[in-house]
């Protein structure tokens, strides 16, 4: 690997211009273009892999912002280059050994999300997300106060916090991306897209499971489905991780559990409370008129 990736404090991402040696992706038409001679050297073997074809029309008019997006993270939240290596790996299944096609789409679906959203990953989005989001919609403005001071019902599962923004951005983000090996997949094996089809939701749809987790910790006794206590606050629970030593287990859904032993005896763990987030938009956009994986 070519030189080490230092990480400096990184600008938000809102008029940031990558310079010349942090252009590891570009645009050229409809392709997109990584330059993985930049990271790991040796062009004469690795050019051939360089360029996604993106195909549909709707992901080329915003290759521009999967640019800038690809760019940013690679220059400011991934200095071990994680992205870039899982982008080789996937263009040397689908072009070299041609590993998959539309009949084992479930196995490369398994494949993206262990390469492209392993814990690492999905906490490096997580902290972009975090840098990035200057934001407060919690706090109402005076037509807010007028509008919540009018209204007689107060419909809960229309309200949006600020984590349900947070994970809204970390799920655009990762869509954003996935957007290369998803579409060269697709060009790749001639998949037809016809209107109303959901192939492209089943790319996305586990992204809801990955991002959608509370501020808050819950307890659970192992092998019970209800919690015994939950809305634990995070500075608590992360004492007392440190305090005791406790290693993180990662769960093939996405959970991070901390199992530890209960005063009486039985074997508990804490994990972050969860947001379904689906759900949740599924009710804002149908009292709107809209579908959810229309707007994905």
């Amino acid at each position: 690997m070519k030189g080490d990736n230092i990480m400096t404090k990184a600008p938000t991402i809102n008029g940031w211009k990558p310079k010349k040696n942090q252009l590891i992706v570009e645009r050229d038409g409809k392709l997109l273009v990584c330059h993985f001679d930049k990271i790991f050297g040796e062009p004469e073997k690795l050019n051939e892999y360089s360029k996604f074809i993106i195909g549909k029309e709707s992901y080329i008019n915003r290759l521009d912002d999967i640019v800038l997006t690809v760019n940013y993270f690679e220059a400011y939240y991934d200095p071990e280059y994680e992205l870039v290596t899982a982008y080789l790996k996937i263009k040397y299944c689908l072009d070299n050994k041609k590993f998959f096609t539309e009949e084992n789409m479930n196995s490369y679906i398994e494949f993206i999300y262990e390469l492209l959203f392993n814990p690492r990953m999905v906490n490096k989005i997580n902290k972009m997300v975090d840098d990035n989001y200057k934001g407060d919609i919690e706090t109402p403005d005076e037509e807010k106060k007028k509008f919540l001071k009018n209204e007689k019902k107060h419909l809960e599962s229309l309200e949006f916090t600020n984590k349900h923004v947070k994970i809204l951005l970390a799920i655009s983000t990762s869509m954003k991306l996935m957007a290369g090996p998803l579409f060269h997949y697709i060009q790749r094996n001639k998949i037809k897209l016809p209107k109303g089809t959901d192939i492209i939701f089943r790319f996305y749809q586990r992204l809801f499971d990955l991002f959608g987790y509370s501020d808050y910790y819950v307890i659970f006794k192992e092998g019970e489905e209800r919690p015994i206590a939950d809305n634990i606050e995070s500075e608590e629970v992360e004492s007392f991780i440190k305090d005791n030593m406790i290693e993180p287990t990662y769960m093939e859904n996405g959970d991070i559990r901390y199992y530890y032993k209960g005063t009486d005896g039985s074997t508990c763990y804490y994990t972050k409370g969860k947001i379904n987030m689906y759900n949740k938009l599924y009710v804002y956009v149908n009292c709107f008129g809209a579908d959810v994986k229309q707007l994905l």
